[in-house]
């Protein structure tokens, strides 16, 4: 039995705690908050019964990480989505997602030209895509370099942005096609039409019943805070790591020795955190850039919203004219959420390259922008019963073309200072089945 040692009690330390723990190991977490959690957090909001997620409000469930390690700390009761219609604001009208779509490439082009997401033109310049005989990409490029040059600007703006933008907080031409749209780069890789590869990705993918998106029916939060329940690992709260250093045993954490260490925070922090042992992987973790997002969360009365908010919600075309990124239809996505007398709204503000650092505004100021992009959405009026503003500033990391190989880089050099691994939303992706999946596997990998 070794003892290792966890910095960061996110989602990604505490499943690289879990992961230790099970082959045996006793484990140290160092959390520089008060909590457990990171960004997977409950509060109240005025005018409900019940606390909401202040971050995300579900996981990915066509993916096993997040389903599996619910099934080993027995949570049991999951809930899902009520809808998965979704809209698109764009040409000051709500617009539906085409259902025949690939992370926002179109399949079925007349669905498309029926949406009334694209103009004719932008129709027939995707069509275009169609007679490619485009080489194979063999290097990583932006999500909208390749969208663009491929299949027009209308598709990237209308379609492709809205989706990937929203996830990742960021710009489709900022951001890396091969580390935020793996299925898009599968397409492009094939060469010839985008749009014909992703149609046969689609055919060859057997309908499924099964709901794309699940919640632990106590909510997301819940997931971390049971997790750490079943751990027996010491958490010590309110402690900031100083950098690491070596030891004859491993790595020194703090006051300890230990047989290695998993890195579990933002890649900024984490750069500070090895700069001493690897400094050309600190370089690199440092200069990694974030994005600042703010989530409004509306309460109001149902009968005084006179819309009918079908569908889970709206995400917002970046050339559309308002502030806000998108808007989810809290209680017409999730029936628990739904208390028979209000309606819920998730507002989020702020992507990368936003002229406003929205994170750095009032709530009066938050509030107002918020609330007046979404009665342009509806149409409406929505005077409101409660509201809840929370900022994550430099929260969501930028996969900038090239990610992949610098993530691969960082973590070479680090095999070579020492037994240290990093995990989190920083190297392999944003969703929280990609951050359980990468604290599992550094764990994994410090054991060899």
């Amino acid at each position: 039995m070794a003892r290792y040692a966890v910095i960061g009690a996110g989602i990604a330390g505490l499943s690289a705690a879990w992961e230790l723990e099970r082959a045996g190991h006793d484990v140290v977490v160092f959390e520089a908050a008060r909590e457990i959690g990171g960004k997977l957090k409950r509060s109240r909001v005025r005018g409900l019964a019940f606390p909401l997620e202040d971050g995300a409000d579900a996981f990915l469930a066509r993916v096993p990480d997040a389903l599996e390690l619910c099934a080993e700390i027995g949570i049991d009761e999951l809930v899902h989505p009520a809808t998965s219609q979704a809209w698109v604001w764009s040409e000051e009208r709500l617009n539906p997602l085409p259902k025949a779509q690939l992370l926002g490439l179109p399949t079925d082009l007349e669905e498309l030209a029926s949406s009334g997401l694209l103009s004719p033109e932008g129709v027939a310049r995707a069509a275009e895509d169609l007679d490619s005989d485009a080489p194979p990409l063999t290097d990583d490029v932006s999500v909208g370099e390749l969208v663009r040059s491929r299949l027009g600007d209308e598709v990237c703006d209308h379609l492709v942005e809205p989706l990937l933008g929203g996830i990742n907080g960021g710009e489709a031409d900022g951001l890396s096609v091969q580390a935020c749209a793996p299925q898009i780069w599968a397409c492009a890789t094939r060469g010839g039409s985008l749009i014909r590869a992703a149609a046969e990705v689609k055919a060859r993918t057997a309908p499924s019943d099964a709901p794309v998106f699940a919640a632990p029916a106590e909510g997301m939060a819940s997931l971390p805070r049971q997790l750490a329940d079943h751990l027996r690992s010491e958490i010590r709260f309110g402690t900031r790591t100083p950098p690491l250093t070596a030891s004859p045993d491993g790595v020194h954490v703090g006051d300890g020795d230990f047989a290695g260490v998993v890195v579990a925070t933002p890649a900024d922090v984490a750069g500070t955190l090895v700069a001493g042992l690897a400094p050309d992987a600190a370089s690199v973790l440092r200069a990694t850039e974030f994005a600042s997002v703010v989530m409004v969360t509306v309460v109001a009365r149902s009968d005084a919203v006179d819309h009918p908010l079908d569908g889970s919600g709206v995400v917002v075309a970046r050339d559309a004219g308002l502030s806000i990124t998108a808007c989810s239809f809290g209680s017409s996505k999730w029936e628990h959420w739904d208390d028979g007398r209000n309606v819920v709204f998730r507002i989020s503000l702020g992507h990368d390259g936003d002229p406003v650092d929205w994170s750095t505004h009032s709530n009066e100021d938050l509030t107002a922008v918020a609330l007046a992009d979404l009665e342009r959405l509806l149409g409406v009026p929505v005077p409101t019963v409660g509201v809840r503003v929370g900022r994550w500033a430099r929260s969501f990391p930028q996969y900038r073309p090239g990610h992949l190989d610098r993530t691969a880089q960082v973590r070479a050099a680090l095999d070579a200072a020492g037994p240290i691994a990093v995990a989190g939303m920083s190297y392999d992706g944003i969703g929280v089945p990609a951050c359980i999946r990468s604290g599992r596997t550094a764990a994994r990998h410090l054991l060899g």
